[in-house]
């Protein structure tokens, strides 16, 4: 009661509840407490971070992670596309780009010229891939 997030004084109290938060749910593992929850009829999900979720059955199940190669990071295990459609199957066909692989294409379709994009990457405000 009193508390206002907007309130920059009250900063200090969210910090210190985050603390107690932060220490209280430490202190049991995610299962405890997504059975705690579900037991106390609050609706409940653990959240995986990426690692936990590459591994997770489910995931595996619905096929979810893909494996590319990457230009610069080499094999890395990504996650697919989120909609699974019937008629038209989506894949992960190839990795993100490495910053600055299409910078000349983007600029270009921006309508710099070669020199205005040579200038820029010379300038160090954009960077070309190498």
């Amino acid at each position: 009661p009193g508390y206002n997030a907007l309130d920059p004084a009250d900063q200090a109290v969210a910090e210190e509840w985050k603390q107690k938060y932060r220490v209280l749910f430490r202190s049991r593992t995610v299962a405890d407490w997504v059975a705690a929850f579900d037991q106390a009829g609050v609706p409940v999900a653990a959240v995986n971070i990426p690692e936990e979720m590459a591994d997770d059955p489910q995931v595996a199940a619905d096929g979810i992670m893909c494996d590319l190669d990457h230009a610069v990071t080499g094999p890395q295990r990504v996650v697919g596309p989120a909609a699974k459609m019937s008629r038209t199957p989506t894949v992960a066909s190839r990795p993100s780009p490495a910053l600055g692989q299409h910078t000349r294409e983007i600029l270009a379709e921006a309508g710099f010229d070669n020199e205005e994009v040579q200038h820029l990457i010379a300038s160090g405000v954009v960077v070309e891939h190498q």
